[in-house]
């Protein structure tokens, strides 16, 4: 678990099913190397970042 600071804006863009919980939208991974796939987009003071997770292979880019 990862705790993000108040100030990050969080906002996503789900592919699959993405998960929302208390803590936040959530992508989950499986134990076939599968996930539900997915966008996170984490923003700070005008700089963002985007988390892309892709549901067949599970793999994770992180852009700018």
């Amino acid at each position: 678990m990862i705790r993000v600071p108040d100030d990050v804006r969080c906002s996503s863009a789900a592919r699959g099913a993405l998960h929302q919980r208390a803590a936040g939208p959530t992508i989950r991974f499986f134990a076939s190397g599968m996930s539900c796939g997915g966008t996170l987009e984490l923003t700070r003071l005008g700089i963002g970042y985007q988390v892309r997770v892709n549901w067949l292979t599970g793999g994770v880019e992180v852009v700018r």
